[in-house]
């Protein structure tokens, strides 16, 4: 989730290969296509904002309503139960009116555990300054305190996508503006990232799924 980049020291480990400047890749096998990688149900699209910047985006539609969706996104103190590699994540004290997280990451590679944490503060935004339902939720995010990120700050967004009669449906979409401190590069930190999204967002659509099949 937010905490993708707790899991990105392991991506300073990898080879520093390059896709393509603006690419759209999931998990699982790759094909290259010009500037596009489409591999399985769930597309990433990377975008270069600045020599040492990216932006990184996706989204998944999840067979339930937006509240519950919502409720699922924001459950702070849970995430960690069904979020892949993530092991921490709760409230911590913050100012009046801020929602503070602290979320810990972690992947065991060859044996090894590889570990990183990072706080975020979050904005929900349901409403407008009317207090009139927006159309589409947003939980917007920012670091605040971070060893590995200069800039990590983004959002995840709720659309509603049924229509009348039908079974509601919620496209979940997923973004985050990265710039990693000092000499770490950009690219290992894209290609953990671009990994981690597609399996994010799938954990939480079964989360969701599966708590509306309980009645939960």
């Amino acid at each position: 989730l937010v905490a993708v980049c707790a899991t990105s020291l392991f991506g300073l480990l990898q080879p520093l290969t390059r896709p393509p400047l603006r690419i759209r890749t999931p998990i699982s096998q790759c094909v290259d296509r010009a500037s596009v990688v489409q591999c399985s149900a769930v597309p990433v699209t990377i975008e270069v904002t600045g020599v040492n910047s990216r932006r990184i985006s996706a989204s998944i539609v999840i067979l339930d309503g937006v509240d519950e969706v919502w409720r699922i996104v924001t459950d702070y103190d849970n995430l960690a139960n069904f979020v892949p590699n993530l092991v921490q994540s709760r409230r911590v004290p913050a100012p009046k009116g801020t929602i503070r997280v602290f979320q810990e990451g972690a992947q065991n590679v060859v044996g090894l555990d590889f570990r990183a944490a990072v706080t975020v503060d979050m904005t929900e935004r349901r409403t407008d300054v009317l207090r009139r339902p927006l159309p589409s939720p947003r939980v917007g995010f920012r670091c605040h305190e971070s060893e590995m990120f200069e800039v990590f700050s983004g959002e995840w967004s709720l659309e509603a996508l049924t229509q009348s009669g039908r079974k509601k449906r919620t496209r979940l979409s997923y973004r985050v503006d990265i710039t990693p401190k000092g000499l770490v590069p950009v690219l290992p930190l894209e290609w953990r990232i671009r990994e981690d999204v597609p399996l994010n967002l799938q954990a939480l659509k079964q989360t969701v799924e599966r708590s509306a099949r309980s009645g939960g």
